[in-house]
Parts: structure tokens; C-alpha cells; sequence
């Protein structure tokens, strides 16, 4: 996971969309901007944040590939209400196969 510094700005005009969390947050960026982003990291002196930009971006599946696993768990296991899964989940892919990210609900009656 990358954690990005507060000091790095997110023009206003790029498409992007940022979900918050007590600890964390993830930031989705068309892939043109996250070529731009290790540039900007370093720029700003956040040397790990932009090294581990370069290694997850290695790690990047093409678009089409993407769609293609998310359609694939949102046919095998979306049960609305119980597990859903975002056109723009975070999908990281293995040797055989790929993760993808998705939402399970609990009632609170279940705590």
C-alpha cells in the first residue's frame, strides 16, 4: 500500500476519486496521472512513496484485463445487499488469477 503525503496536492480538474478510512485512504487516478505521480513524490521528498509507486505500477494490469475480473466476481459472487463489488475495484493480479476487491456487509445485530 502506498501512503501519500499530505503535502501532494490533487488538481481538482483530474477525474479521481478518493475513498477515506480511520487509517488510510485509497485514491483512484486515471493511469496517465499516476505516470506523473513517483515525479511528483520525489519532487516533494517523499523518496518510499515514489519508490513504491514505481513497484506497484509494475505490478499493473492493462484496463481491459481489470474489467474483465471485475465482470467475472460481480457474475460469481454479487449478491445485492450481502457482497458487492465497484466497477472501480482495486484488482491485484497473481500467476494464475487476480484479487478483487470487494464489500461484504454486516448487520450490526451480528456484533
Amino acid at each position: 500500500m502506498i501512503a501519500i503525503p499530505p503535502t501532494i496536492d490533487i488538481d481538482p480538474t483530474i477525474e479521481h476519486e478518493i475513498e477515506l478510512y480511520p487509517s488510510s485512504a485509497y485514491i483512484h487516478l486515471p493511469v496517465d496521472v499516476i505516470s506523473e505521480l513517483p515525479e511528483l513524490l520525489h519532487a516533494a521528498g517523499h523518496e518510499d512513496a515514489a519508490s513504491s509507486v514505481v513497484e506497484q505500477r509494475r505490478e499493473t494490469i492493462v484496463p481491459e484485463e481489470r474489467r474483465a475480473y471485475i465482470e467475472e466476481a460481480v457474475k460469481t459472487y454479487l449478491r445485492e445487499g450481502e457482497i458487492e463489488v465497484d466497477g472501480s475495484a482495486i484488482v491485484s493480479r497473481g500467476d494464475a488469477g487476480a484479487f478483487v476487491m470487494g464489500w461484504l456487509w454486516i448487520d450490526e445485530e451480528q456484533i
